[in-house]
């Protein structure tokens, strides 16, 4: 199948006319590993007479429209693994939303396969050849090496051939339509969520969970001034100031450059080039009062007697309805669909509907049990 490189608008319209009427296969790399703000870098699409490598980088977004256009059009079934990572990464550069998504993980877990990489699919199930691992290449190189190139294409290459076969696996198990509605939930109610900066976010660095408070409030300062130096550079926290550093300065809390050098970690460009404004944000902290250890919120609703049982109760149907049908727990229901349900019980299957996660084929398939499972706990 030929690969080609798409940097110019007419060639990405041209290529998507090609395989107009058919299925096609998307996914993306995006520059997470090395930038604080986090974009596309490289779009893949394959259709039925070859794959595209496309540069966002290059192409103006009003260039993009087409393939935007056949992303959200309902007749034209677009082939992912793990949708959901994709879905957020368009939302969020290009406010697009996807529809008529078939999720080869999601087919791969409920055919009850032992395992459901994408490259270990494509090895056991399809034959292919796959590639190592390229996580933390920076994406946004050009040109992009050929075996980058290639591991990308890779991605996309054999995704139709795989749907076509969990398809008629799906049909023929009888899990085809729990299936597609479970798919159209996940592109439903998968969107960007720009949480923004989390002030408090330095008491999640498990390194620091010990320190006293002075070196609390060192750690809080450092870890402001950090995210101000990330959002400058627009690089990520790893290769700005990782934790461990952060960790340790907080603890040590030098009183000049020369000890700030000799901290282990510390990356000796920001010594030469910032060591007066980490010492200032030291300085800020120590004028502070210094901040609590972290202690877990107690103010959340604790659940009744009878909720309580409920629960315990819908749980252990929930797992052993798994463990029969070898589907995963939360494709039967999530922990929280669980409590909210022991917290409001339904009045019938029909007002299962109330519960977002319990799709038609939950409440067809399984709405009889739950029921029964409350009915013993209640009565």
């Amino acid at each position: 199948m030929r690969t080609e490189w798409i940097e110019q608008r007419g060639r990405l319209a041209a290529f998507l006319e090609e395989g107009a009427g058919g299925a096609l296969a998307v996914d993306t790399e995006s520059n997470h590993f090395h930038a604080y703000r986090a974009r596309v870098c490289l779009i893949q699409l394959a259709h039925s007479a070859g794959v595209a490598l496309v540069d966002p980088l290059s192409i103006p977004t009003d260039g993009l429209e087409p393939l935007f256009d056949r992303l959200e059009d309902e007749s034209t079934t677009k082939v992912l693994h793990a949708a959901r990572n994709d879905i957020i990464e368009f939302n969020r550069d290009w406010g697009v939303s996807l529809r008529n998504v078939f999720d080869t993980r999601t087919a791969a877990r409920f055919l009850g396969y032992r395992r459901n990489s994408l490259d270990w699919l494509l090895e056991e199930v399809i034959g292919a050849e796959t590639t190592g691992s390229f996580g933390r290449f920076d994406w946004t190189r050009r040109p992009i090496p050929d075996d980058a190139r290639h591991y990308a294409a890779m991605d996309v290459a054999h995704l139709l051939q795989l749907q076509e076969r969990f398809e008629a696996e799906l049909d023929e198990s009888g899990w085809l339509s729990p299936f597609r509605q479970q798919c159209a939930n996940v592109t439903r109610t998968t969107e960007y969520n720009a949480n923004g900066f989390d002030p408090e976010g330095w008491r999640q660095i498990k390194q620091g969970r010990d320190l006293d408070g002075p070196g609390r409030g060192a750690l809080r300062a450092l870890y402001q001034w950090r995210h101000e130096v990330c959002v400058e550079q627009n690089r990520s926290a790893l290769h700005v100031f990782n934790n461990r550093a952060l960790v340790r300065v907080a603890r040590q809390r030098p009183d000049d450059a020369q000890q700030l050098k000799g901290i282990k970690g510390v990356p000796d460009q920001l010594v030469s080039r910032r060591s007066d404004e980490i010492l200032a944000a030291l300085a800020r902290a120590a004028r502070r009062d210094s901040p609590q250890p972290h202690r877990r919120s107690r103010s959340g609703r604790r659940k009744t007697e009878l909720e309580s049982r409920r629960y315990d109760a819908l749980r252990d149907w929930r797992n052993r309805t798994s463990d029969g049908f070898d589907l995963p727990p939360e494709f039967i229901a999530t922990n929280d669909t669980l409590a909210d349900i022991a917290a409001d019980p339904p009045d019938g299957i029909e007002d299962l509907g109330r519960f977002d996660d319990l799709l038609e084929w939950h409440r067809n398939m399984l709405g009889p049990q739950i029921l029964e499972v409350l009915d013993d706990i209640d009565n």
